[in-house]
């Protein structure tokens, strides 16, 4: 389970996690954790919202924004941690953010900077994943070909 970041306890104290603790990271960071923060209510969010509040962010809405700033700091908290921990070149994010990441990555970016010191010695690497379906098998296969080729 030491991969479970999504258990780090850095979000709100506020909303129960299906895990049954509060304050976890994906509570925060996941379709419903957007939503819930930009409409302002927990109730069962569809694709429709979703996209709408993508809209409002595609055409500048200030709560909008807002909301993207957030996430994307609380985001940005999280990569630093991986950084600190494991030091790696890259580091894709994708997701149901695919379709904001452009707007999410200057915050998520300064963030992680001000939180590792690696930032002082080399750019930090992160990236839109290429095909979010086959990133997993993509990482895999990096990680094989890494360890066979050594």
């Amino acid at each position: 389970m030491g991969a479970e970041i999504g258990h780090m306890p850095i979000g709100s104290e506020e909303t129960i996690c299906s895990c049954g603790n509060t304050g976890c990271a994906e509570n925060e960071l996941s379709f419903k954790g957007f939503l819930r923060k930009y409409y302002g209510e927990d109730r069962k969010f569809t694709l429709n919202d979703w996209n709408a509040f993508v809209k409002d962010v595609k055409s500048g809405k200030d709560h909008a924004h807002k909301v993207i700033k957030e996430e994307a700091c609380l985001l940005g908290k999280v990569i630093s941690i991986l950084i600190n921990l494991f030091d790696p070149q890259i580091l894709f994010v994708g997701g149901i953010v695919d379709e904001i990441y452009d707007y999410i990555y200057p915050y998520t970016l300064e963030e992680t900077k001000k939180r590792v010191l690696l930032s002082n010695y080399r750019d930090i690497n992160i990236k839109k994943t290429i095909d979010k379906d086959k990133l997993i098998f993509i990482g895999c296969n990096q990680l094989v070909f890494e360890n066979w080729i050594i």
